[in-house]
């Protein structure tokens, strides 16, 4: 770890907007509006990161690594069998994504759409990596079906995440977002029906 990434002030500024940014975007909010935030000066802003941009995107990377090291956590944990690693995994990912607004996903595509294409295929090849091993290894345990789709799984994960935990959708529902990323894990892991309607289902449509 350098000097630059352990420094109080630096780590402040980027925590702060963390915030900012994926509430609200980062596109209408000048770095006069972040200083007076934080309670310094533009110039104090100026000595850890040469322009809005480079803010920005040490703003997403941090987030990114902050995200990344969470799921790292939960997968080291020997302490856990596969199957609660999975539930843990998915449950992290739908609270670090919940805090991802529509505003910051479309100002990125917009204002860098270059930086945007390398976040994105990075999003994307840690959750085939994490989730891949994850169920591929429920498989070798018997506890996940071998026919499972394992990128139509981490799809369907992702939109069910996208479409509900939005405030839109929340202040219209009874359950808290934590509620939520439970349910939707019961749910893509269990389904509605019962074991003898499953067993009945399949002999009946799947055969």
């Amino acid at each position: 770890m350098t000097e630059k990434d352990i420094n109080p002030i630096r780590k402040r500024i980027i925590q702060r907007c963390m915030e900012i940014f994926l509430e609200n975007g980062f596109a209408k909010i000048s770095m006069d509006e972040i200083a007076q935030d934080l309670g310094m000066s533009k110039k104090t802003i100026y000595k850890h990161f040469s322009n809005k941009e480079e803010l920005v995107k040490t703003v997403i990377i941090s987030f990114r690594d902050e995200t990344l090291a969470r799921i790292e956590s939960i997968m080291a944990n020997e302490e856990i069998d596969t199957y609660l690693r999975l539930v843990k995994t998915l449950e992290a990912t739908g609270e670090q994504l919940s805090k991802i607004q529509k505003t910051v996903l479309e100002d990125i595509k917009k204002y860098l759409p270059e930086f945007w294409v390398e976040v994105d295929t990075g999003r994307r090849l840690i959750l085939k990596q994490v989730y891949g091993k994850l169920i591929g290894d429920g498989k070798k345990e018997g506890i996940i079906r071998k026919d499972t789709d394992d990128d139509f799984f981490i799809l369907m994960y992702m939109s069910l995440i996208t479409s509900i935990v939005n405030p839109e959708v929340m202040l219209d529902l009874n359950y808290s977002a934590s509620q939520v990323f439970k349910n939707i894990v019961k749910t893509l892991f269990n389904g509605i029906i019962t074991d003898e309607a499953r067993g009945a289902y399949e002999s009946k449509y799947l055969t």
